[in-house]
């Protein structure tokens, strides 16, 4: 009967198929839909035969509700009065119906109108807090290390006679430093010093003229009872801290007679010691009034300087009345010319500057002074050096005091001669002279020597050059100006190099021969267009590996993106997601991808010890292994700009998909099913799922990490740095995570990431197999320049080349934390040795922590953990026929292992690669401050028979070339060099230089000296504007059609 009624409701209209009888078609015409309900289900219907009419459930006219008789009632249905909370089986018979509503419409984005908007805002946010937390961890950093500063007393004693123990205060800014106090009652003066005796300041007690002491106070903290400062008129309080209170009054107790025995009294105050030190007149507060005393006196000795360029700022009464009031001591004044207070040269140039004998020099003294030093007046300033040295006031210098006076001026440097040696120069100035031997030398001998024509240029520009003053000088207009300068530069390198040592007088004739050949080889294009394609060739030529690879990587990774971007633009159209998204799911799809691509390249760049393997084969032709960290950076970026891409795209693709109905998703999405019909809101797809949540965690990863590999976190918080550096593993987990939800498409990323992956993992345990034993350190030593020296054992298997770097962790600083440093050893030593500055907070540290001031009796030496080698550009030094070595400061460290691996070669007649020739350019404030490198410099020129090695020492430590120091010690320098055939400083065959290279005319001479060269390789290591100077002087010289200079560089 169902059957006919199906066909029926299809056929029994047309009467004329004649499918059906009149008697069919009445019955089909006459059935109801209760007879329906009655065959085709159990539901018993009124009027129906047999069991189905029993017990009835449902009336037989099942559209009509005839009253409360039919067995199916419908209560209240009807009546529009009737509340809606009547309960349907109340017995009511009322009817329910709804008030009628205006027309209105749905919203789909209903419930996601907050959640939406403040996720995204949450997430912009997030970038400059995350910015600012990094800043404030930055200054907690800086506090924290200020505060480790703060030197630990302990209760010392020292055997030397009058001497204490203490630790000075020296500023808020500034910390502490272990000091020795020496009571000097002959001179009546308090000497203070650093423990190894290093002179450090002086307080003048004497009275002089209208400078009368009678008492020094002192003041005490009477809350600690550690603390005290010294006070007296025009010095700079003396704030001391000691291991206990009485150890402080033991002090106290030496000072009292110590007084009483110069004539002075003391008187003492109570006060706290946060009062002490916030009224106490520290250094800083010193400098900044003498930095604007002297640049008045520049301003009064230059009249025609312009104010606005000595940068005075604004000047109030009070402050001019304090710099007119000032009164140097000879500390202040020793430090104004970056000396020493106990330099001879310092004492003899105070005594003759302090006029009124006070002991002080006042505004007036010291203008009346430098005024004759800022003259052109040659002869004046000669005069004044000699009534410096002359102070016995007799108009002559004895032999006894020249010599006085060239040591004096050799301390300036921090060099020394022996006796023999000095005798020498003494000799050949008496000479130059023409005073006999033994005689005395009146002012007119002393100019024939320093005021002579061949320095009577330099002299009449010498000036007395201040510490962070620049000062004002004559343009040399003149020809004879200009000459004297070509010629300055002309004897830079390569031409005024001249050993005097046997064996190299032909190579000195034949390399001057060859600096005066003709330079018309150089060809420049002659249009605008030429010279600037020109200029771009010759870098695309010095750059074309990094250029290749670089653009070789990005058009893969634009084809990655391109690739999922078209597939779902076009071949996915069937699946109706980009229908409702629009281009959104393009954009993320693509991004993805690329996301995928770069975040995997990035393991690649991470895999240190594969890029020193690989730089060691001949793959190194072909790829610039040296420039992973630049690829790295590049990848990261790259990286970075598809992330935004991919959070852009998902904002617009949840705004669509928040307002779609789950029946539809579910269609949209064929991995993920729904089984509600509940509208999914935009809270739901970010926060409920997996692909949404760990989007959102991936996002904030991705951004800590970045903002805390900026240069400034780098360089101020660098603990942070590497912990949020080190969250790429977790970026990694979250990232496998995002996609096995598989809203989209299936998991893509293990393609990418697994390759990587393992070559990662592989170079990973390689650095763990080494880095988990512990390095016993032999000896550490603190040098000058905040250096710290550190030699260790070698372990077993470690092979090195030289120029290579390490990482190394210390363990009372810390086992995790690593940090690299180049290698100064040499591959053939023993042991490995590392010269580290404390330029930060870990290095700083780590300078503590090898301090034998702060170790206890019997203490070990703490120990290291070492990671490494690992390979560097300095390495391949060996590989260029000529190659040029820049090292400036601490930069120096990887040329002191190449100087000692050349040194072991040329012993064992093991010079066999294709470099000929090197040239090695030190630039450093003071040869003194790295002596352990004057040492290998000196070896390298005993072992050195061919004139393989080119050293030139540049000294920076004045800051003017027209110092009036400088030129007194480059006369003597070349007096010097001339008798003895070494330096007067370093004592070195190498020429010495004052002031700083340049580098252009540097390439330039050595390029003419080797003109069958075709590719230099420079290499540079130091403070970034070294390195930015010699790169721009390599871009220089490779605009001039010819030889390349491709330069290597790092900076420390």
């Amino acid at each position: 009967m169902s059957k006919l009624s199906r066909n029926g409701m299809r056929m029994d209209k047309n009467g004329e198929n004649c499918l059906f009888s009149d008697t069919e078609l009445n019955v089909i015409n006459s059935m109801t839909l209760g007879e329906v309900i009655a065959k085709v289900t159990n539901v018993k219907v009124q009027g129906q035969p047999g069991v189905n009419g029993q017990n009835r459930e449902v009336q037989q006219d099942v559209f009509i509700h005839n009253g409360a008789n039919d067995p199916c009632p419908q209560p209240a249905q009807l009546n529009i009065n009737t509340a809606i909370s009547v309960p349907p089986n109340s017995g009511n018979n009322r009817t329910i119906i709804e008030n009628c509503v205006p027309w209105q419409t749905y919203d789909y984005f209903s419930g996601s109108e907050v959640s939406f908007p403040l996720t995204f805002l949450a997430v912009a946010l997030l970038i400059p807090a995350t910015i600012g937390l990094m800043i404030c961890m930055a200054k907690y950093r800086e506090k924290k290390l200020a505060k480790a500063r703060q030197r630990i007393v302990r209760r010392e004693k020292t055997k030397e006679p009058h001497t204490y123990l203490a630790i000075e205060w020296v500023g808020p800014n500034d910390g502490e430093r272990h000091i020795k106090i020496k009571f000097d009652e002959n001179r009546k003066k308090i000497h203070v010093s650093d423990r190894r005796g290093k002179p450090l300041r002086m307080i003048d007690l004497r009275s002089h003229g209208s400078k009368q002491i009678d008492k020094l106070h002192i003041w005490v903290s009477e809350d600690t009872g550690t603390v005290m400062s010294v006070r007296t008129e025009g010095e700079i309080d003396l704030v001391l801290k000691f291991s206990d209170a009485m150890d402080r009054q033991e002090f106290i107790q030496k000072l009292e007679p110590f007084l009483r025995g110069i004539g002075l009294s003391l008187q003492k105050v109570n006060f706290k010691e946060e009062v002490i030190k916030k009224n106490a007149t520290t250094k800083e507060q010193r400098q900044k009034l003498l930095d604007k005393f002297f640049r008045i006196i520049c301003l009064q000795a230059f009249k025609h300087t312009n104010m606005d360029a000595m940068d005075l700022g604004v000047l109030d009464i009070e402050t001019s009345k304090q710099i007119a009031d000032i009164q140097l001591t000879r500390t202040e004044f020793a430090e104004a010319l970056q000396l020493k207070p106990t330099s001879l040269f310092v004492r003899n140039m105070f005594v003759l500057v302090d006029a009124d004998k006070t002991g002080f020099i006042s505004f007036k003294e010291f203008l009346d002074f430098f005024v004759v030093l800022s003259s052109d007046d040659g002869e004046g300033k000669v005069e004044l050096m000699f009534r410096m040295y002359d102070t016995s006031k007799r108009g002559v210098l004895t032999q006894k005091q020249f010599a006085l006076m060239i040591k004096s001026l050799l301390e300036l440097s921090d060099s020394s001669l022996e006796q023999r040696q000095l005798d020498q120069l003494v000799t050949s100035m008496y000479r130059t002279a023409g005073v006999q031997e033994g005689s005395d030398m009146t002012v007119d001998n002393f100019k024939k020597i320093f005021a002579s024509k061949e320095y009577a240029h330099t002299l009449d520009k010498a000036t007395l050059n201040l510490d962070g003053i620049s000062m004002p000088t004559k343009e040399e207009g003149t020809r004879s100006g200009a000459r004297q300068t070509l010629k300055a530069r002309g004897s830079t390198i390569v031409r005024g190099y001249n050993t005097m040592k046997p064996g190299t007088k032909n190579i000195s004739m034949k390399r001057q021969q060859s600096v005066s050949a003709p330079t018309n080889f150089a060809v420049y294009p002659k249009t605008a267009f030429g010279q600037k394609w020109y200029n771009f060739s010759q870098w695309v030529a010095t750059y074309q590996l990094q250029i290749f690879w670089l653009t070789l990587y990005t058009l893969v990774l634009v084809g990655v993106f391109l690739e999922r971007a078209f597939y779902y633009a076009f071949e996915r159209e069937h699946a109706g997601l980009r229908r409702l998204a629009g281009d959104g799911v393009t954009t993320t799809r693509g991004a993805a991808s690329a996301m995928m691509f770069t975040y995997s390249s990035l393991l690649i760049t991470m895999s240190r010890n594969m890029i020193t393997f690989f730089r060691e084969t001949f793959l190194h032709r072909f790829f610039p292994w040296d420039s992973m960290h630049l690829f790295h950076k590049y990848i990261a970026a790259l990286a970075l700009v598809f992330t935004i891409l991919h959070i852009i795209g998902h904002g617009f693709n949840l705004y669509h998909i928040s307002t779609q109905a789950s029946g539809d998703l579910n269609c949209y999405f064929t991995e993920y099913f729904r089984a509600t019909d509940v509208l999914a809101s935009f809270h739901y797809w970010t926060y409920e799922t997996i692909t949404g949540f760990t989007g959102v965690l991936a996002t904030i990863v991705v951004i800590v990490m970045y903002v805390f590999a900026m240069p400034y976190a780098r360089a101020h918080a660098f603990k942070a740095f590497w912990k949020t550096h080190n969250l790429y593993i977790v970026l990694y987990i979250l990232m496998i995570l995002h996609g096995s939800g598989r809203l989209v498409q299936p998991p893509l990323f293990q393609w990418y990431f697994i390759p990587p992956m393992i070559i990662f993992i592989i170079d990973k345990l390689i650095s763990l197999s080494r880095n988990n034993i512990e390095i016993t350190v032999k000896k550490a030593e603190l040098l000058p320049s905040d250096v710290t020296a550190l030699i260790f054992k070698r372990p077993a298997n470690f092979e090195y080349k030289s120029g290579q770097w390490v990482r190394i962790s210390c363990l009372n600083l810390g086992s995790n934390e690593y940090h690299p440093f180049t290698l100064t050893s040499a591959p053939h030593e023993e042991n490995l040795s590392l010269h580290i500055r404390a330029v930060g907070p870990w290095t700083t540290n780590l300078r503590a922590e090898y301090d034998a001031n702060n170790l206890e009796t019997g203490q070990e030496i703490p120990k290291l953990y070492l990671d490494g080698p690992y390979g560097e550009g300095h390495q391949d030094w060996y590989r260029y026929k000529v190659a040029i070595l820049v090292g400036g400061g601490i930069g120096v460290t990887p040329f002191a292992s190449i100087l000692k691996d050349i040194v072991n070669k040329s012993k064992i007649d093991e010079m066999r690669f294709p470099c000929k020739k090197v040239y090695f350019l030190w630039v450093t404030r003071t040869q003194k401050q790295f002596e352990w490198m004057t040492d290998i410099i000196r070896e390298v020129e005993q072992n050195d028979a061919t004139g393989f090695v080119d050293t030139h020492i540049f000294i920076t430590q004045f800051q003017q070339k027209y110092d009036i120091r400088t030129t007194m010690l480059y006369i003597c320098e070349r007096h010097f060099q001339k008798v003895a055939g070494r330096s007067l400083f370093t004592g070195l065959s190498a020429v010495t230089h004052f002031g700083r290279p340049k580098m252009t005319d540097i390439l330039r001479n050595i390029k003419l000296e080797h003109q069958n060269v075709n590719l230099f390789g420079v290499f540079s290591c130091g403070p970034a504007p070294l390195t930015r100077g010699l790169d721009r002087a390599c871009a220089d010289m490779n605009k001039v059609e010819g030889a390349v200079f491709k330069h290597h560089f790092e900076n420390f």
